[in-house]
């Protein structure tokens, strides 16, 4: 899988999004009235997916969940309302962090430095500007028409973050967004009053005003702070240098020209030996096989879903020896034979 596709294809099976936030968009729903299994019936994901507080979910299961968002509730600016649920205590130590900063400056500071270790969508940097300090969002991926949904998150989810540490109202910052103003921009002014919103800039920023960066926190507390940032560090570098194992192994799955790279080639690559791996792998609940098969899910799905390509190429490209081997794995998965997943598909687009 050389190709240009292909190549765009692994990046949106990365990790994204902290597996903690997808739960919450279920949970946003259930208390909407309908069960998890409802929510995630169009989404090719199984809530079991999303209990490891290990894992992130990729951003191609990422924009899936997002679709069904604003399928269930009818409004493309959901993600406002969505994000309001999720409290500081919600992003674990990072969270703790946060709350426990001195300044709403050194809780802007905490998180530019620390949000990459509870999302992937999106880096961040702060810069000074006359009168304020402006935060930039820069996009890892390519958005596409998930562009609007994760920029109001992350959004939100600073806005939140920052604003609820303080215990004032929250006026006058300025919010920028890369894309054009849409027909429900007034749903923007009813999440954040007070506030300014510029569409159609080069970037994706909030620039505060001078007069809040001082403002202390309402719950500073010093020894935690020192607590919460070592955990972070930690965290971060874990990331950073690929300890975690799985995740170490989905990026040389992802990274290679094939799928089907042996288990004592990965091993090899990894600089370990193959029952090292295995050792390694069993010790965080998982197997080389599983790592795959998740793999090749998210690639057929997007395959059947997304491209025309016939169903024999899919399972060579795989790596599957016979295409029988294939459809008799990818009903296991989802209940369906690729032939039938692929016409249900078409229907729901119709």
């Amino acid at each position: 899988m050389t190709n240009q596709t292909s190549r765009l294809d692994t990046e949106r099976l990365r990790p994204a999004l902290h597996a903690a936030y997808a739960r919450i968009m279920c949970a946003f729903f259930v208390k909407e009235g309908m069960t998890v299994e409802s929510f995630l019936e169009n989404t090719n994901i199984e809530w079991e997916e999303l209990l490891n507080d290990k894992e992130f979910i990729t951003f191609e299961q990422f924009s899936r969940l997002k679709a069904r968002t604003v399928e269930v509730s009818g409004r493309p600016w959901v993600a406002f309302d969505i994000a309001k649920t999720i409290l500081t205590s919600h992003h674990s130590s990072f969270g703790f962090g946060i709350a426990v900063c001195q300044t709403l400056g050194k809780a802007v500071s905490f998180i530019t430095n620390f949000m990459c270790i509870r999302q992937k969508i999106f880096s961040s940097y702060s810069v000074e500007e006359p009168g304020g300090l402006k935060i930039v969002f820069t996009p890892t991926i390519e958005l596409g028409e998930d562009e609007e949904y994760a920029s109001i998150a992350v959004l939100t989810l600073f806005y939140q973050s920052v604003a609820s540490i303080i215990g004032d109202k929250v006026e006058n910052w300025v919010f920028t967004l890369s894309y054009p103003q849409p027909e429900w921009h007034q749903e923007y002014e009813k999440a954040m009053p007070d506030n300014h919103f510029l569409f159609g800039q080069s970037d994706v920023s909030i620039f505060i005003p001078n007069d809040y960066l001082n403002i202390s926190s309402l719950t500073y507390e010093p020894d935690a702070y020192h607590i919460a940032t070592s955990q972070c560090e930690r965290i971060k570098k874990q990331q950073e240098t690929k300890q975690d194992i799985v995740l170490r192994v989905r990026c040389v799955l992802l990274s290679s020209d094939n799928l089907f790279i042996s288990l004592d080639d990965v091993a090899s690559t990894l600089n370990m030996s193959t029952r090292t791996l295995i050792r390694k792998l069993k010790a965080e609940g998982s197997t080389y096989q599983l790592i795959l098969d998740n793999i090749r899910k998210e690639f057929a799905i997007w395959y059947l879903t997304k491209s025309n390509m016939p169903i024999e190429k899919i399972s060579d490209t795989l790596g599957y020896q016979e295409a029988s081997n294939f459809s008799r794995t990818f009903k296991r998965w989802m209940n369906k034979t690729p032939s039938e997943f692929r016409l249900d598909a078409a229907k729901k687009k119709e």
